[in-house]
């Protein structure tokens, strides 16, 4: 199974969001809890997740091909979509330390399904 890695950082009214791969496993370490998304053409569950700084989110995909893209303000180093990922496959983003309270929605692209992330201190 092949997994992806988002960053992603809320600071006051904007977010961002850096994307990068990796084979085999993240190798991240976070100290923070995970929280389990699934993505399928009829749900994405939960569709809203409440998370803190450092916490992780992994989004499923349960059939089809899904791709995560966040509703929000970049920086212009950052993107804000994840890569396409297949059945069986996910894509992970960590909350960063520096986060501050906000909601970031998102929507998959294939299915059009929305979800919100609240992020937490």
């Amino acid at each position: 199974m092949r997994s992806g890695l988002l960053i992603l950082a809320v600071a006051a009214a904007t977010a961002a969001l850096a994307a990068c791969s990796s084979s085999g496993g993240t190798g991240v370490v976070t100290n923070g809890v995970n929280h389990d998304i699934d993505v399928s053409m009829l749900a994405i569950v939960p569709d809203t997740v409440s998370v803190g700084p450092k916490d992780t989110i992994t989004w499923h995909a349960r059939d089809s091909v899904h791709v995560i893209k966040f509703n929000v303000p970049l920086s212009n180093d950052s993107v804000s979509e994840s890569r396409a990922f297949r059945t069986n496959d996910t894509v992970m983003a960590v909350i960063a330390a520096t986060a501050s309270a906000a909601s970031v929605s998102y929507t998959d692209t294939v299915s059009g399904l929305t979800g919100v992330v609240v992020v937490v201190r």
